[in-house]
């Protein structure tokens, strides 16, 4: 158990990463589910760096990504500010945000309005022991972007595996791509503590994925245990095989939201940090609170996510994110990540 005193101590490392200087205006936003005392401790942090701090506690609550039969009773960040929408004012005039909440304001309307504005924005959501072992650092960070470099100058990625994957993505100039080191200090940038990968939104996939033993369903919080065999066409999933649990619950979970969207590929990318465990999930007495980043961040993985893609205007709350290992990921045929393992040296730890 961390005291308050060490969790100020980490947040306060953490705001000077994200080069938080006197006078500057934060609101800390939370819930009644948040981790204990990270609203507390973000405040204090900001305050002892001389910041204007406030924080603002949410109705609504975490909830399971699944199907509702009444969309009025949902109770989430979005809704709560429909309600009571003189909320926003509280955003339009700050120069940094701390996301301390249950749900996470990743995908709602608030961040874009927070980073529309020029605002930096920074969400904090697992454990203190994890937020310690995976905490940020300058290294990371340069291989992360120089990782986004080169995912931008790319036109396409080819993904292989020994268990049968072999999809291709198009990739283009002007795609969204984004690098992740797990702090902020750029005006209207977003950023996750703890984790580093990089992702982009691939304008077109056609292809073949296996799931094999040991590759991780979020936010199932799940290692799969039988291969999942599933083809890919136009950007798209359009059938899943496989024997066992494991096939049946990745084609149920796709089909119980009826919506199409639900089958679209999302943003894909590759792992970066050696502090983050792919065994992590398993180390953890309580890894059902875990958000998963060490899943998402582990060096040598290749992570691609199925739903939303916000540029493009599709919305559906129909996710998966998926790290998977032992892959071999080529950008333009050039040769970065080989069997899980990192082999391009600009980006090797």
């Amino acid at each position: 158990m961390y005291t308050t005193i060490e969790l100020i101590s980490l947040f306060r490392e953490e705001l000077k990463l994200c080069r938080l200087s006197s006078g500057e205006r934060v609101v800390v936003v939370g819930q009644n589910e948040s981790p204990a005392g990270y609203l507390e401790a973000a405040l204090a942090a900001a305050e002892s760096l001389g910041a204007r701090a406030c924080g603002i506690l949410l109705p609504g609550f975490k909830h399971a990504p699944l199907p509702r039969c009444s969309e009025g009773e949902i109770r989430d960040v979005d809704r709560s500010l429909e309600r009571v929408p003189h909320l926003f004012k509280v955003f339009e005039d700050v120069d940094m945000v701390i996301d301390v909440t249950a749900e996470g304001l990743v995908h709602t309307r608030v961040r874009q309005l927070i980073l529309g504005r020029g605002a930096r924005m920074l969400t904090v959501m697992e454990p203190p022991e994890v937020l310690e072992r995976m905490f940020p650092r300058p290294s990371l960070r340069r291989r992360c972007e120089r990782a986004l470099e080169k995912l931008r100058g790319a036109r396409s990625m080819r993904v292989l595996s020994e268990a049968g994957t072999d999809v291709a993505f198009q990739l283009a100039e002007s795609m969204p791509a984004l690098a992740q080191y797990g702090y902020t200090d750029q005006p209207g940038r977003w950023d996750h503590w703890p984790g580093g990968f990089v992702a982009c939104y691939p304008t077109d996939a056609e292809g073949r994925i296996v799931l094999n033993t040991g590759d991780i369903l979020l936010p199932m919080n799940r290692y799969v245990d039988h291969p999942v065999e599933i083809r890919i066409e136009r950007g798209a999933i359009v059938e899943v095989r496989g024997e066992g649990c494991d096939a049946l619950l990745f084609r149920r979970y796709l089909e119980i939201w009826r919506d199409p969207n639900a089958f679209a590929l999302s943003h894909v990318g590759f792992g970066l940090d050696e502090t983050a465990c792919w065994e992590a999930l398993y180390l953890y007495e309580h890894h059902k609170s875990l958000v998963g980043q060490d899943a998402r961040a582990f060096a040598g993985n290749f992570m691609w996510s199925t739903g939303p893609n916000l540029y493009v205007g599709r919305y559906t709350p129909a996710h998966y994110d998926i790290p998977m290992r032992g892959c071999t990921i080529l950008l333009d045929d050039q040769v970065v990540i080989e069997r899980g393992e990192i082999v391009d040296p600009e980006l090797r730890p």
